[in-house]
């Protein structure tokens, strides 16, 4: 299937490159500005010298363009190319009575017209995290499905044409009580003489410039933003950072050890909080209040299966739990508690259950219950529904 996308903005762009990476097919682009339309051209993209160019050569056309005359304006351009073949997705927030007359004259020439306006953010949006609110005919809806998933994590089919559109309006005006909500606290600290910079950063989260890339190492954003569920990566740091190039890292080897680290997690659905290097260039896994130290590259994916196996043990525990020994042949898990969590226990646990033994120090117990070190990693099966494409960020 041939896939049309007209309109490289901030968000546009990075949706229009997911496509071009993950689709299996010819991706048709086209923008007033040479920029982004050069710069996806580099990484896959066939560039177009107008909308009727990208339209006739596409069966689906993606247009993402900012005001609702720029998708009137478009549609009507394309109309002669338009027939019972193609299928347009206007995914641009425009007037939802605009957005209703372009899907009667589609239809009118045969074509079929889907309005899918986009939340969330450009972060979101290089991740192909983004959220697709989706209105029209639910047998094409189903149909283009795979492609909008290029782009979104969340694609909700809302209803007949104009229901996507409806929805993304009702979600901008509980944003704009939000922003009032802000704007009232805002005028509050003022009033309480907060200086507002200061006002500013308790309410932000985060602060440094943040890099985003995916499984293979390339750079698909850069945000000040923090996304829930993505693994911050920190103790490293970029020579520089490039869109769309490969994340470019003092050492070449410790890229190479970390995509296959995240990769290794992601297949176990065992993505951590962050992951830190240590002095010796080593990462340290942070489970909330449990670290876990990995140690080489050497036996990783037994040790990961190790780790699926006993984290789950761990649950409202705090310590460090020491992989970084193990190998078939010693088999060393070490789990070291807390001294604060220790002590608690000491005081409230009248009589333990296990001591340790005498030649074994109190602080570097075995974990416990930890299956026998012969479990072949086989019975360990990954996540099915682990997500394909969120990959940490960077800081930089």
């Amino acid at each position: 299937m041939r896939i049309g996308f007209i309109g490289l903005g901030i968000m546009g762009e990075a949706m229009c490159y997911n496509i071009i990476r993950k689709h299996d097919g010819d991706v048709y682009i086209y923008d007033v500005k040479t920029e982004p339309v050069q710069r996806l051209a580099e990484k896959g993209g066939i560039a177009c010298d107008s909308v009727v160019d990208a339209a006739k050569h596409s069966d689906v056309i993606i247009t993402m363009l900012p005001r609702s005359e720029d998708s009137l304006s478009v549609y009507k351009e394309i109309l002669p190319a338009v027939n019972a073949t193609k299928i347009c997705i206007d995914m641009s927030t425009i007037d939802p009575s605009v957005s209703l007359k372009i899907s009667v004259m589609i239809q009118a020439h045969g074509g079929h017209f889907l309005d899918a306006p986009v939340v969330k953010s450009k972060a979101a949006a290089g991740l192909g995290n983004i959220g697709i609110y989706v209105g029209g005919e639910k047998e094409i809806y189903f149909q283009v499905k795979p492609i909008l998933q290029y782009m979104g994590s969340n694609v909700l089919y809302m209803g007949s044409s104009g229901k996507g559109i409806g929805m993304k309006i009702c979600q901008t005006t509980l944003l704009a009580q939000i922003q009032n909500g802000v704007n009232e606290a805002l005028a509050m600290a003022v009033k309480q003489g907060i200086d507002v910079d200061r006002f500013t950063a308790a309410l932000s989260f985060g602060g440094g410039q943040n890099a985003y890339f995916d499984k293979d190492g390339f750079v698909v954003e850069t945000s000040t933003e923090v996304i829930d569920g993505v693994p911050k990566i920190t103790g490293i740091s970029c020579e520089e950072v490039v869109l769309y190039e490969k994340l470019q890292l003092e050492n070449s080897d410790i890229l190479r050890d970390l995509l296959n680290l995240t990769q290794t997690l992601k297949k176990y659905n065992l993505l951590p909080d962050e992951i830190q290097y240590d002095s010796n260039m080593e990462p340290v896994l942070y489970y909330g209040t449990i670290q876990v130290k990995i140690g080489s590259e050497d036996n990783l994916s037994q040790k990961v299966v190790r780790l699926s196996i006993i984290l789950p043990q761990l649950d409202g525990l705090s310590g460090t739990l020491h992989l970084e020994t193990w190998t078939p042949e010693t088999t060393d898990i070490i789990w070291d508690r807390a001294e604060e969590q220790s002590e608690t226990e000491e005081e409230t646990t009248e009589e333990p259950s296990e001591e340790p033994s005498a030649d074994t120090p109190a602080e570097e117990q075995p974990a416990q219950d930890v299956p026998a070190e012969n479990t072949p990693a086989e019975e360990q099966q990954p996540a099915e529904n682990a997500p394909a494409e969120d990959m940490p960020p960077v800081e930089q």
